[in-house]
């Protein structure tokens, strides 16, 4: 079977039509399989940093991200148990 060409599958991934960008999947995916280098192996496929925020958020406060330049995942927000909370 050939590889997906962009040309034929490239509505999927246009928010215009679609109403959104496209969530992944991973069927079976537990908290251990979600390892960082999985967020560099996006990122330097693409050269692209590479952002993850909590489920549902708005992604203006991304938790972690793969920093292209530095060519590794950073951390940036503050862990739960470090904030103060009033």
């Amino acid at each position: 079977m050939a590889d997906l060409l962009w040309d034929g599958v490239k509505e999927f991934f246009d928010p215009d039509l679609m109403g959104a960008l496209p969530d992944l999947l991973v069927p079976g995916a537990s908290v251990e399989d979600w390892f960082c280098a999985f967020l560099s192996a996006i990122g330097r496929q693409v050269a692209k940093p590479v952002l993850m925020s909590s489920e549902g958020g708005d992604g203006h406060h991304p938790l972690l991200g793969f920093d292209v330049e530095s060519d590794r995942v950073v951390l940036l927000a503050e862990p739960f148990e470090n904030t103060v909370r009033t």
